[in-house]
């Protein structure tokens, strides 16, 4: 279609010479387009492209529902899955938390029965070593007891010899003072008769002794000093002498080797002739010496015979002054021996004493002896009695025994009971819409009301056995949907429960005949079963009239223990009848703050915004105790409750509902 001389697509003509190439467009060689029919296909151009696209989109979005659908299923199929998975998880962690609660009853198991082993071998052990204790400490004791006495007759004895030792020592002092007394005594009588003697002495020398005395006794003195003079010159002599003959001695040796011998022997000679002369001398001199003392010694013999006279007379004179001395003397011998009379009766009472103190140590040694026998009396009695308190510990022991058994049943039973609870319902229309956390906890401690005593006891230990076996008489499975049983913890009276005019808070719910099925001698008859069993004692109530309580005369059978008051409501359903309130409301903030988020979201069940935190943990226990008291009727302060909500009745008791009033207590808060 078309040519070098006409249009392409149509027959129009292209002018031969082209000027205007604004309304002609050259193709290809030889070929043009004119306007028209370059807009036409332009449009045809686009619209193409159009449907193409809207093709593509439509493509698309089929595309993009089948995969959304896809998408869709996967998610939902996703969804079974986690569903599945979750199940298959929540029924492990149950398993899981099965086997872990029976492993952990197996555990406690095995626990108390190792402790109550390791118990009976520490008391094996501990009785075995407070007898070897006892043993060691009484031997100790005894041991202690013979050194006591030992070491107090040591000091007895010390004490005597003490005494005896101080009164040797007194009396060898008096004896020491008497003699040191005669000693002075007998020196005063020497030294008056020396000098009385001295005194005579004198008197006769000065009478007797004569000039010429004196004349001899120089005379003597240098006779004395001429004998030693002599004598000296006699040694010098000596010695000189020896000097001189050893002198010659060498002197001869050395000339008898320088001479022959003839002239040796003449000049011995010479040497010899020498000496002899010598010696002829020093004796005449000697001889002239000698004389000359005899001479001197005869004059001096003279003049001693004169003094010997006179020594004599002097020593009549001494005589006389001796015996008057002696007589002095017998005079002190006999105060000396008065002075030993006295001393010896000064013994005999000493050792008078001696034997006073030695009776007296001999009664203190009976008398102790005596208080010793009596302590061995007495330990053989507290052997006696250690024995009676080791039986008495034996019989505990096996009661004690006897009490973990007990509890390893009622172990078993709870063990049972919190497996069925998991798999039951609970019944919130006798809980009057209280919150479950209550039933979460295994064991509260509460306060009962008892007419003899208030005593704070667990009750889930012998309610749930009593549970268990209920069910059992009145022919229930263990796994029904019907609880048949229930502990009401909510059950509470702020009044003694024995008042007649206590009315009951929810009489309303229990007038219906319906819930009367169950005998109420079927329930006596297993709480007297379970009484029987488990130790246990229920004191049960009756609501009378629809307004007041009454309880069921019966006999107890364990009349030691204390009674569980447990109100009979009927249909098997029972509860605890509580005096206060006040834990209950302490445990619930405790569990109710666990569960409260502090945020600014509200995923979670409980969320309070955080700047509203402190002020919810602070008033928390006050709402829930008002939660109670709006649950109840008192005195002066009267509530409805209409289709679980609170509506205040008016004070006044006029009976106008103030549904707009606002409440005290809080009470708006719900």
């Amino acid at each position: 279609m078309g040519n070098s001389e006409s249009c392409i697509d149509c027959p129009k003509k292209v002018p031969k010479s082209v000027k205007a190439l604004d309304k002609w467009t050259k193709v290809e060689d030889n070929q043009y387009l004119c306007q028209d029919c370059l807009c036409k296909r332009s449009e045809r151009v686009r619209q193409e492209e159009e449907q193409q696209r809207e093709e593509q989109y439509r493509i698309e979005a089929q595309q993009q529902r089948e995969r959304e659908y896809q998408i869709e299923q996967l998610r939902e199929q996703r969804q079974l899955v986690e569903q599945q998975q979750l199940e298959e998880q929540r029924q492990l962690v149950e398993q899981q938390q099965l086997e872990e609660q029976r492993q952990l009853v197996e555990q406690q198991q095995l626990e108390e029965q190792r402790q109550l082993v390791e118990q009976q071998r520490l008391l094996v052990v501990e009785q075995s070593r407070l007898k070897e204790q006892q043993q060691l400490e009484e031997q100790r004791r005894v041991e202690e007891q013979q050194r006591l006495e030992k070491q107090r007759q040591l000091v007895e004895q010390q004490r005597l010899e003490e005494q005896c030792r101080l009164a040797q020592h007194h009396r060898l002092e008096e004896q020491r003072r008497f003699v040191q007394q005669q000693r002075l005594e007998e020196q005063h009588l020497e030294q008056q008769r020396r000098s009385e003697q001295q005194s005579l002495i004198g008197k006769n020398q000065n009478r007797l002794i004569v000039p010429g005395e004196q004349q001899l006794q120089v005379e003597e003195n240098q006779c004395t000093q001429s004998n030693n003079y002599l004598n000296e010159e006699i040694r010098q002599y000596e010695t000189q002498r020896q000097l001189q003959n050893q002198q010659h001695f060498v002197n001869y040796q050395w000339l008898a080797q320088l001479h022959p011998l003839d002239i040796q022997q003449q000049l011995l000679r010479q040497y010899m002739n020498c000496e002899n002369q010598a010696l002829q001398q020093r004796f005449n001199n000697i001889q002239v010496t000698i004389q000359a003392l005899s001479n001197w010694k005869t004059q001096i013999t003279e003049r001693r015979k004169r003094i010997m006279q006179l020594r004599l007379e002097i020593e009549y004179e001494q005589a006389e002054i001796e015996a008057k001395h002696q007589q002095q003397l017998q005079m002190v011998q006999m105060r000396k021996r008065e002075d030993e009379v006295r001393q010896a009766e000064a013994k005999r009472l000493l050792e008078r004493q001696q034997q006073i103190i030695e009776i007296k140590r001999k009664e203190e040694q009976a008398e102790i002896e005596a208080i010793h026998k009596n302590k061995l009396q007495l330990v053989q009695m507290r052997k006696r009695e250690e024995e009676i308190r080791q039986a008495e510990a034996k019989r505990l022991l096996e009661k004690q025994e006897q009490i973990c058994e007990r509890k390893r049943k009622e172990q078993e039973i709870t063990q049972r009971v919190l497996e069925r609870q998991r798999e039951l319902r609970h019944a919130d229309h006798i809980v009057l819409n209280q919150p479950k956390i209550i039933q979460t906890t295994d064991k509260i401690p509460v306060k009962f009301l008892s007419i003899r005593d208030n005593t704070q006891i667990t009750l889930r230990s012998a309610i749930e056995p009593f549970h268990i076996l209920f069910t059992k008489l009145i022919g229930k499975p263990e796994k029904s949907d019907e609880l048949l049983f229930m502990l009401n913890r909510e059950s509470i009276f702020t009044k003694d429960i024995t008042s007649s005019n206590q009315q009951h808070p929810n009489h309303e719910r229990f007038n219906c005949p319906e819930l009367f099925d169950i005998s109420v001698n079927t329930i006596l008859r297993c709480m007297t079963f379970v009484e029987r069993q488990f130790g246990v004692q229920f004191e049960p109530y009756l609501i009378h009239d629809h307004m007041k309580l009454k309880v069921i005369p019966r006999k107890f059978l364990n009349k030691t223990s204390r009674p569980f008051p447990i109100l009979i409501l009927g249909k098997g359903l029972v509860c605890a009848l509580y005096k206060e309130e006040k834990f209950l409301c302490e445990l619930i903030a405790r569990k109710l703050k666990t569960l409260i988020f502090h945020q600014d979201f509200k995923s979670a069940a409980y969320s309070i915004p955080i700047h509203l935190s402190q002020f919810v943990q602070s008033r928390l226990t006050h709402w829930i105790e008002n939660a109670f008291i709006a649950k109840y009727m008192k005195v002066g302060r009267e509530y409805l409750i209409k289709d679980d909500d609170i509506v205040p009745i008016d004070f006044e008791s006029t009976g106008v509902l103030e549904i707009d009033t606002k409440w005290g207590d809080c009470l708006h808060q719900f």
